[in-house]
């Protein structure tokens, strides 16, 4: 005889996706395996925001995008094969100059009024709000990034790799930047003989960090201009990536081949601390090699990190986690293949997050509208498998209710067992085809009579509906998901209904005699 009725509650489902642990480990609110899903509110689940195309006139996927602004201007700018343009009455527009070696990422520093972009190739270009004008002799430093310092640009040369390179003070005033001596320039080797690769830096309180693959060093000014104080800060642990390294808020995150870190400063800017945000994501980020993460990026954007990446052996970025800093939780998103994202601000001071697409030629802005470009997003979570707080008794699951938000056409629901089968498939919410909604009501027969595709009656949006399971199992997961464009869902909470069967009735399979 079983035992009285007990429920099982899931009132906050904004864990995120944990990979790390298995199916039975993680917690309540985390899920094994979930895709294109957001947060919102205290602790609910809905399907991510989809983007949209920005401007036509794009011949290749572009390789970078960048923002020049000044106090009468406000550029998107992106590296089209050989070209900049820019976006103007709603196409892209050639930039007049210079002549770019094609297919190569290229990244930008704006410092006094000019912006300046390296492709680790090209010399150095500058950027003055209408044309480019390629800079050589002392003015130039062939790296593929720069970063703008105590007045000075300082960047990685190609063909010295563990030397950072730093110009006179002269860029401040709109001046063309001299690395020579005698204009102020100078370079800073960083173990020399060893093979070092310097991989990024940027400017953090009143320091430069810069970044190896295995180590980061900081530096600060001392008397004498340009005569820098190093020292290291962090051994055997530095960035791949020196498109992924972002602010959020008093910290600095990055990738590293052990997965995503937050670094920061602390007691005054004394003290370093290093934080592993990653490990709940770090198996989706192994599938990356070496070469991959090289070619990863990330933004800080309405208090998420994201960052985009591609799986050993593909050849643009496919992949993208998200970390949300009010939930402290990750997230996994696909089909957004961002070559390099640019959080802009238009004349309205309203912001924008464009990435540039890895495999089209186009530019997208992201978190706009329930469709990619009018394609369906394929969303879905998998629960935990909740054993009830015992996971050797077998369970007589009765019911399963579910507090919705807005849905805009239908979700799909599974309940599956602890063996993997699938106990119940039924689709709730509206639908326009004839076979759906208002065909049967809810409750004409059992719920698993109807198999696959059973759809409930009426709106389901900012309501409850509950259905019978009738199932026994030791272990109880269910499924989400809804691929469909223009639809949208939102689950807020979830209740198990249950018997628990005595002790003595626990499945003779399992026994061990």
């Amino acid at each position: 005889m079983a035992s009285k009725l007990k429920s099982f509650l899931i009132s906050n489902l904004a864990g995120g996706i944990n990979k790390y642990l298995d199916d039975f480990e993680i917690k309540d609110n985390e899920s094994p395996d979930m895709k294109n899903m957001d947060f919102f509110g205290v602790g609910a689940l809905k399907k991510r925001r989809g983007y949209i195309k920005l401007g036509t006139g794009l011949s290749n996927h572009p390789t970078g995008i960048f923002q020049y602004k000044t106090t009468s201007k406000k550029e998107v700018l992106v590296m089209d094969g050989d070209t900049l343009k820019k976006y103007s009455g709603g196409g892209w527009v050639s930039i007049s100059g210079f002549t770019f070696t094609s297919g190569k990422d290229t990244n930008a520093c704006q410092a006094g009024g000019k912006l300046y972009l390296s492709n680790g190739t090209d010399n150095l270009v500058q950027y003055n709000g209408t044309s480019l004008t390629e800079l050589t002799g002392d003015n130039t430093c062939v790296g593929k990034w720069c970063v703008y310092y105590d007045n000075r640009l300082f960047c990685q040369k190609a063909s010295n790799p563990d030397r950072l390179y730093f110009s006179g003070t002269g860029v401040k005033d709109g001046n063309a930047p001299d690395f020579s001596a005698g204009g102020g320039g100078g370079y800073l080797e960083f173990l020399p003989g060893s093979g070092a690769v310097i991989t990024g830096a940027f400017k953090f309180g009143n320091y430069l960090y810069v970044l190896l693959e295995d180590a980061i060093y900081r530096l600060s000014p001392a008397e004498t201009a340009g005569d820098y104080n190093v020292e290291l800060v962090v051994k055997a642990l530095g960035t791949t990536s020196f498109r992924t390294i972002q602010q959020v808020g008093n910290d600095v995150l990055f990738l590293t081949h052990e997965g995503v870190v937050s670094f920061g400063e602390v007691a005054n800017y004394l003290n370093l601390r290093i934080t592993d945000l990653g490990s709940r994501v770090k198996p989706i980020l192994d599938t990356a090699g070496g070469e991959e993460k090289e070619k990863a990026c990330a933004v800080y954007f309405d208090h998420k990190y994201y960052l985009a990446f591609r799986r050993a052996g593909q050849t643009y970025n496919s992949e993208l986690v998200v970390y949300d800093t009010r939930y402290k939780a990750w997230l996994y998103w696909d089909n957004i293949r961002a070559n390099q994202f640019l959080v802009y601000i238009d004349s309205d001071n309203n912001r924008h997050l464009y990435f540039a697409d890895d495999n089209t030629a186009n530019v997208y802005e992201l978190g706009v509208g329930l469709n990619d470009d009018g394609d369906g997003i394929d969303a879905y979570i998998y629960t935990k498998k909740f054993d009830m707080g015992d996971f050797s008794i077998e369970k007589l699951i009765m019911d399963c209710s579910i507090l919705f938000g807005n849905v805009y056409g239908t979700i799909d629901v599974e309940v599956i067992t602890d063996d993997g089968a699938v106990a119940q498939s039924l689709t709730m919410g509206e639908e326009s085809d004839s076979g759906g909604i208002g065909r049967y009501m809810l409750g004409y027969k059992q719920i698993g009579e109807f198999g696959a595709g059973t759809t409930t009656s009426g709106n389901i949006a900012n309501d409850w509906r509950y259905f019978d399971v009738g199932q026994d199992t030791t272990m109880v997961q269910l499924k989400f998901s809804n691929s469909e464009a223009d639809e949208d869902f939102q689950i807020k909470k979830i209740l198990l209904t249950f018997k628990a069967f005595p002790h003595y009735m626990r499945d003779d399979i399992r026994y061990v005699g």
